[in-house]
């Protein structure tokens, strides 16, 4: 009986297989058999799979996931619906300029935008603390509700935009530095999991407009001034979330991401990148069976891709240096182009493929003379200075449309209440007018950016601000609620590429061989909003005291727009940008050099 039981199955000498450093790949095969397949941290092998009971745990990221749009929903919510306040404060303070209760919504963004940029540095602070990181976004939402009180129980101008200020700090802390969290836990679907998160901007728009138009109509028989209650509730109701959004909140620690998502590859046994995919055969492999598997590829593009699933570096790495072991925080300057930026980090690991086209990968003559003329064709694979690509055309032009166009965005989001006011329609409809421009901003995330894949980000850009040039003009003649509801919903579509276009256009330009200046970039063009959003909304409204009408403010808004939209056709393609800064310094063409080794 003993020798019955201590019988193995015979294997066929064919199939026969000698002891493998990897336990899931063949004898024949060396440490980078599997093509694709991560390695653990010792390098050795594939991490093992998780148990069973391990892997029904919920993954932490899907936690931030809802986390971000949450907090996305709150802020965003919070802003888009500031203009519904401006009519009943100016029955409260009637010798206030509607230029000067336009600035409690100016103030509100230009806060929220510094905010944000601190948010990074007080992330920072907080981890090496060892603070919990909710506590920056419950600190965020506690901020919006003392903005929202302190504004309400203020008897001056002056003291409702100090709330204002701190409503906006709020923003920034609470909900505009959500996205750089939520994109640290994703790598693999990136793309998707943010555009997911963010769509609670959307949805915060239609909620907070229905809501605060709601409270303010409900207690405007109640009270002259229905605009105190509705901030108190709304301030209340943005911290209970806030609070509740910031308890799962934190940063990956280690390769906690990595983990996840290798445990998902192994078990699915195949790997799938884009248009790149692989799948391990069954049964032995030959010796040569490493070069017949390149030769499965279509393009280089796509050896490119799987190339970089290799080795599965950790694109949070890449953002920035390390730091006596620990990574530096993703910043916050993408957070609002969160969705732009998953193309941008794509990139700065497709840039860095070239280098490692050696025999080590048993790439074929054939590949490596395609990659060599294409890395000659563009000069090499040199980097340049921030100081050389800022200077450059497309970073000045992209400056300057920034800077022109951020005076009128915000114009009818900020004046259509009132205009709705002037018509004698009853301030619900302005909220649903606003809810509106929600439908749009979250239908947008969804249905532009296979346009934009199909025409370019240049163009869609420049499109989509002529259309708004056109709405500005078309916004007079809008007198009742079915037209101003269709105004508000393809103005929402349109103004929402503001937030996510002007990223890929950076990243398409400077991504190959500048990638690590595209981030700097990015803040470089945002500070050139901060004029425009501080002082366009003022000026519209002085326009309409001036002419008391919204004619005036109509046509700056249009003329403006219109000439933004112009800047935008001067913007050279990618390869003329980066022939023109070929021009000014001669790239190095070491990894030319590395391929003919």
């Amino acid at each position: 009986m003993s020798k019955i039981m201590d019988k193995r199955p015979v294997t066929s000498s064919r199939y026969a297989r000698s002891p493998s450093p990897h336990p899931t790949c063949n004898a024949t095969e060396s440490l980078d058999c599997c093509i694709g397949r991560p390695q653990d941290s010792k390098g050795v092998g594939p991490p093992p799979v998780p148990p069973a009971s391990t892997m029904r745990e919920v993954y932490h990221g899907h936690l931030i996931l809802i986390s971000t749009f949450l907090l996305n929903f709150c802020a965003v919510g919070a802003f888009n619906t500031a203009g519904l306040y401006l009519g009943p404060l100016s029955a409260s303070f009637p010798s206030a300029s509607t230029g000067a209760l336009a600035l409690f919504c100016s103030v509100q963004i230009v806060t929220g935008l510094l905010s944000s940029f601190l948010g990074g540095i007080a992330q920072d602070a907080l981890d090496r603390r060892g603070v919990r990181l909710g506590w920056l976004f419950a600190g965020g939402g506690l901020l919006m509700l003392v903005g929202f009180a302190s504004a309400a129980a203020s008897g001056t101008v002056g003291g409702v935009l100090a709330g204002s200020a701190l409503l906006g700090a709020g923003l920034g802390f609470g909900g505009f530095v959500a996205g750089g969290v939520c994109v640290l836990w994703y790598e693999r679907s990136r793309g998707t999991m943010l555009l997911l998160a963010m769509s609670g901007q959307g949805v915060g728009a239609i909620f907070y407009a229905w809501a605060t138009s709601a409270l303010i109509e409900r207690y405007g028989g109640m009270t002259g001034d229905p605009w105190r209650p509705a901030m108190r509730w709304m301030g209340l109701f943005s911290f209970v979330v806030c609070v509740i959004a910031a308890v799962p909140m934190r940063m990956p620690t280690g390769d906690e991401v990595e983990t996840h998502e290798t445990a998902e590859l192994i078990q699915n046994d195949h790997i799938a990148y884009g248009s790149a995919s692989i799948v391990e055969p069954p049964g032995p492999r030959k010796a040569n069976d490493r070069r017949r598997d390149l030769r499965r590829w279509t393009s280089v593009t796509a050896f490119q891709k799987n190339s970089m699933l290799k080795s599965m570096r950790s694109m949070r790495n890449v953002l920035a240096e390390r730091d006596h072991g620990r990574a530096r925080r993703y910043t916050m300057l993408s957070s609002f182009q969160a969705v732009g930026s998953a193309r941008w980090l794509a990139l700065e690991d497709l840039r860095d493929v070239g280098k490692s086209l050696d025999d080590s990968m048993h790439c074929d003559d054939a590949l490596k003379v395609e990659v060599k003329a294409s890395l000659e064709d563009n000069d090499g694979d040199g980097q340049f200075t921030l100081g050389q690509v800022s200077l450059s055309r497309t970073s000045l032009i992209m400056n300057a449309f920034m800077l022109v166009a951020c005076f009128q965005i915000l114009n009818m989001q900020v004046l259509l209440p009132s205009y709705v006011e002037s018509l004698g329609l009853p301030p619900s409809m302005a909220g649903k007018a606003l809810s509106m421009f929600g439908v749009g901003d979250l239908l947008s995330k969804f249905v532009l950016g296979p346009v934009t894949d199909k025409i370019g980000a240049r163009r869609m850009l420049a499109v989509s601000f002529y259309a708004l040039s056109a709405l500005f003009g078309a916004w007079p003649m809008c007198t009742t609620g079915t037209s101003l509801n269709a105004l508000a919903l393809l103005y929402g579509s349109f103004c929402s590429t503001i937030s996510s276009l002007p990223l890929i256009i950076l990243a398409d330009a400077y991504g190959e061989r500048s990638s690590e200046h595209v981030l700097a970039l990015n803040g470089i063009a945002n500070m050139f909003k901060f004029p425009g959003y501080l002082l366009g909304p003022p000026i519209g409204g002085v326009l309409v005291e001036m002419t008391g009408g919204f004619g005036l403010p109509a046509l700056f808004s249009g003329i403006g727009t219109f000439v933004a939209s112009t800047l935008l056709l001067a913007l050279p393609s990618p390869q003329e940008q980066q022939k023109q800064l070929s021009m000014s310094e001669k790239p190095s063409k070491s990894e030319v050099s590395t391929i003919d080794q």
